[in-house]
């Protein structure tokens, strides 16, 4: 579907995707692109005419899709449905980060890590993300925004995390950032891990040690989740959500 009013052109990007998917006969993801597009149009703007009518139509073809694939279980089931797109987006994730890191940069790199992004918002349509998929999420577009830029400016991408200068890549003021996500989006219609460093702990006295050590099974797995997210933000040198998880986690600890 081509003619998205003005009013919902926020969601084009998803029903472009759906439609580039229908061509690989992704049932499944392109439904959920649909989906997720209805969902986001409803927030955006439901009563003016032309977008009520749009986003009725856009149901219309949800309900189709529903009677033509009467036994395909990833469309009628949430909990399959939810399962076929993350394992898509992240293969599409994996792909796009394992190609910047052995800097084989192209035009389709930045389509990758792009639509990534957007599988990711997708995901949304069956609830909140967990902390993982944010991370993985923000990163896609980060990288998608500064690659893109190398290529209109003629600069060298440098491969893997971004750092420095480069990470603040994805947080352009608002008009910069919208330029940016409309020049990636218009192309993808036509077209070494950072050094952790380590710190010794100290225990003021013995009873601080035993209480470190007295926790429970559900809290010790709470902990051990809140490390993970932060190893899998440190991956992607988003510090600012590392340190936020480490802090739960002493807290949770020390209580």
């Amino acid at each position: 579907m081509t003619n998205v009013p003005e009013a919902l052109k926020q969601i084009k990007p998803y029903l472009t995707l759906a439609s580039q998917l229908d061509q690989k006969n992704e049932v499944c993801v392109g439904y959920y692109c649909r989906l997720y597009s209805v969902q986001k149009g409803m927030e955006i703007n439901k009563s003016a005419p032309d977008c009520k009518k749009f986003l009725i139509q856009l149901m219309d073809i949800l309900e189709a899709l529903k009677k033509k694939y009467p036994n395909d279980e990833t469309i009628h089931s949430e909990m399959v449905g939810q399962a076929c797109v993350e394992k898509y987006a992240l293969r599409i994730f994996d792909k796009a980060d394992e190609d910047d890191r052995q800097a084989l940069f192209s035009k389709n790199l930045v389509k990758q890590f792009y639509t990534a992004g957007l599988l990711f918002d997708i995901l949304n349509c069956f609830g909140e993300l967990s902390e993982d998929l944010v991370i993985k999420k923000q990163y896609a577009k980060r990288k998608a925004m500064y690659l893109n830029k190398c290529f209109q400016t003629g600069e060298t991408p440098i491969p893997g995390p971004l750092v420095g200068e480069n990470f603040r890549e994805g947080f352009e003021d608002d008009d910069s950032k919208q330029t940016n996500e409309q020049d990636i989006s218009n192309q993808a219609i036509h077209s070494n891990q950072p050094e952790a460093t380590t710190s010794k702990t100290n225990y003021d006295n013995y009873e601080d040690h035993q209480a470190a050590c007295s926790v429970t099974v559900e809290v010790m797995q709470k902990a051990q989740k809140l490390c993970k997210y932060a190893q899998s933000a440190l991956q992607y040198d988003d510090v600012s959500t590392a340190i936020k998880n480490l802090e739960e986690c002493l807290t949770l600890l020390k209580n």
